[in-house]
């Protein structure tokens, strides 16, 4: 009897017992993922929008505000000592690209551990409602057999005993009723055992989770600043490329090849009817005549996807082409070694005949081994003849293109047969060669006549 009871008032206690309550955790810190995916920073990211969540992160960070700042700081060392700081921002390069990978890793991993934080949450829920569902049975099986036997209490019911037959009667009643019900307690003391587990296991997945987003937004940071180091750099060395320009070769160092391959192309390919633009789908990353840090710029750069085709603006005659350049950077002078620019990189120059009037054509920053034409070779508008590259003193994939109005009008053969090397079509170099400045031949601004894509 006694027994019996310590059952019942063990059963009884245990159905008051807490069940402990886990909050979930909330993510600390600055979150500008509101603004922009960071995955957009990626190498394969777009420019737009990884601009955005950079310009979260500056305008939250005061680490990369201060970074900022001693950076402005350093501008007028950085102007004075720029070939170390060009060799610097390839090497930031190098780590940008290493931290775009891990950047990438991570997101990969986040994704992963949000779908098991979410699998957890919902196998915690099933478990708490099946602890829910056999508390509500125990309780509701307690006060269905009290009910049938007229009684409150468990003790009312075995002392009530009449006889000693109506006490065993009774006593094996309520071990009937024990031992469902400890298959129960059982089932659901391991069940809450179970739901501690998946919790603390949930919170530390949660804990994982966050570690990986701020080194997400860490390597983001560290990101942000390296560009805005290049920016810097690049903005200073824009200032003075156009006379590291000026102080290369201005005559092609193969022309007597050049004039026995002109010599032997075949017939004048004729005029063509108007200007095609140099890279279908391209956008104009930095115009005529300056850049936007102020230094000389005399051409229009067409930014588009590495490989991206470059064609022929209009019908006319390959002058010369130069190759060998490999993926540049800023400072990077390959050019003038196989022929060209300083710095052009891989390179095509064309006169083109546009509606009888002859133009001086120049390409820059091809892509190596990439071009298809060879000097003489007639031309049409339209025709691909290279693709898009970085090749040079390049930041990165684009192709420059220059215009020089050649003040003459006639046959693009006659004029290719009395070239005589000059890489600027005897417009010579700077801002004193502009068509609205002096005489023909002079440089005009490719804008005039592409637009602004």
């Amino acid at each position: 009897m006694k027994k019996a009871s310590r059952l019942v008032l063990t059963l009884l206690l245990g159905l008051t017992m807490t069940i402990p309550v886990y909050g979930e955790g909330e993510e600390n810190g600055v979150d500008c993922s509101q603004y922009q995916d960071p995955s957009v920073c990626t190498g394969n990211g777009n420019s737009s929008a990884c601009s955005t969540y950079t310009s979260c992160l500056v305008s939250e960070s005061e680490s990369i505000q201060q970074q900022i700042a001693d950076i402005e700081a350093q501008r007028e060392e950085i102007a004075a000592n720029i070939e170390y700081y060009t060799n610097l921002i390839a090497d930031y390069n190098q780590q940008i690209d290493t931290l775009s990978v891990q950047i990438s890793e991570l997101n990969t991993q986040i994704a992963t551990l949000e779908s098991q934080i979410s699998a957890k949450q919902a196998e915690i829920d099933e478990t708490q409602a099946r602890i829910d569902e056999l508390i509500d049975a125990i309780k509701q099986r307690m006060v269905s057999n009290q009910s049938s036997m007229r009684l409150n209490q468990y003790f009312d019911f075995l002392m009530g005993a009449t006889s000693f037959d109506d006490m065993l009667r009774r006593t094996s009643v309520l071990n009937a009723v024990s031992s469902y019900e400890n298959a129960q307690r059982e089932e659901l003391d391991g069940l809450i055992n179970k739901l501690e587990t998946d919790r603390a296991e949930l919170e530390a997945q949660k804990a994982e989770l966050d570690s990986a987003k701020a080194e997400v937004v860490a390597h983001q940071e560290e990101i942000a600043s390296q560009r805005y180091m290049a920016q810097v750099v690049a903005e200073e060395f824009q200032k003075q490329s156009a006379d590291l320009e000026a102080q290369g070769n201005q005559l092609a160092a193969n022309l007597e090849s050049i004039q026995e391959a002109i010599a032997a192309s075949g017939a004048d390919p004729g005029p063509s009817a108007g200007w095609t633009v140099p890279v279908p789908a391209a956008s104009t990353s930095a115009g005529t005549w300056y850049y936007p840090s102020g230094g000389m710029h005399l051409g229009q750069d067409f930014a588009a996807p590495l490989g991206s085709t470059v064609v022929a603006v209009g019908n006319g005659i390959v002058l010369n082409t130069v190759n060998g350049c490999d993926y540049g950077n800023l400072g990077n002078g390959c050019g003038n070694a196989y022929g060209g620019t300083w710095g052009g990189g891989n390179q095509i120059y064309l006169v083109v005949n546009i509606n009888g009037h002859l133009y001086g054509i120049k390409y820059l920053h091809l892509l190596k081994d990439t071009i298809s034409v060879s000097v003489g070779d007639a031309v049409s508008a339209g025709q691909a003849i290279a693709q898009l590259g970085s090749s040079g003193n390049s930041s990165g994939p684009h192709c420059h293109v220059e215009v020089t109005d050649l003040g003459f009008d006639g046959s693009s053969k006659q004029y290719a047969s009395q070239w005589n090397g000059d890489l600027t079509f005897g417009a010579g170099w700077g801002l004193g060669s502009r068509c609205e400045v002096g005489g023909t031949p002079c440089r005009i601004q490719p804008e005039s006549v592409f637009g602004t894509p």
